[in-house]
């Protein structure tokens, strides 16, 4: 064999085995890249899954039933994600469960718009209303506390927690939120109904009088107001102003009523 044959052949096979490497090397870049982007996309999935799930598991205090996560609402918020703040995309959701009565889901949200910004009183409110809902009244109370606490400029909270602490037997409490509130706002007859309600048991008979009256000042047709303002005036001696307010209260549908007018004025 000549020395050209060979050095031909040698020619051949090192060529060869430069295009072999050059193309493996390629392809190795190749397959690089697409496992790259894989591997992005599934850990941008796996956060958004484990996001999901962090949510919907997250459920309230007293009840062990898993909320079910409106996912309609949820493809919602990806559409929003770019155009609102992460805890405001939580709260505006949030609220639009609370309107639909929809209390478990509206409570992962403001969960979620809370974990994100602790500082907005509202998320607290809001969320506090939310666990009103689902009768969490202690958890509830909590809330409306760190709402107040945050400087949130709504009288309500004083309202809403007045009448959780009511419902949990802490009358004085009860008491000193709704005189909190009225020095906010004097436009809300419940709360001069439910503090006159409080001051009648108290035995401030006048001025339970005057809470109720205020109270159907705002809305005449409170029935029960009239009611209890009749057995106010019956404990001070007005038994013309007592059976009155009996008789308004029967006529606008407080059956209870009755019973007294026969006991206190048919003389």
């Amino acid at each position: 064999m000549s020395i050209y044959l060979i050095i031909g052949i040698a020619v051949v096979v090192l060529t060869f085995l430069i295009i072999l490497i050059l193309n493996t090397k390629e392809r190795k870049r190749k397959i690089g890249i697409k496992d790259r982007l894989s591997i992005e996309n599934f850990v941008e999935n796996e956060s958004v899954i484990k996001s999901l799930e962090k949510n919907s598991n997250r459920a309230p205090t007293a009840n062990t039933e898993k909320p079910k996560p409106d996912w309609e609402l949820a493809q919602d918020y990806k559409l929003s994600q770019n155009t609102t703040e992460p805890s405001t995309k939580f709260l505006n959701a949030g609220i639009k469960y609370l309107k639909a009565q929809k209390y478990r889901d509206a409570l992962l949200c403001f969960n979620s718009a809370i974990d994100l910004n602790k500082t907005d009183g509202e998320s607290y409110y809001l969320r506090g209303l939310a666990k009103t809902k689902l009768n969490l009244l202690n958890d509830a109370i909590e809330d409306f506390t760190d709402g107040i606490l945050r400087k949130l400029s709504k009288p309500d909270a004083f309202y809403h927690r007045g009448k959780a602490y009511l419902r949990t037997g802490q009358k004085e409490n009860a008491l000193a939120d709704f005189n909190k509130y009225l020095m906010l706002d004097k436009s809300n007859p419940e709360v001069y109904y439910l503090r006159g309600e409080l001051k009648y048991e108290s035995k401030d008979f006048y001025g339970a009088i005057e809470d109720l009256s205020n109270a159907i000042v705002l809305n005449p047709n409170h029935e029960s107001a009239y009611f209890k303002r009749g057995m106010a005036r019956h404990e001070t001696g007005d038994t013309q102003g007592c059976c009155s307010d009996l008789q308004s209260a029967l006529d606008k549908g407080n059956l209870e009523a009755y019973h007294y007018l026969k006991l206190y004025c048919n003389n």
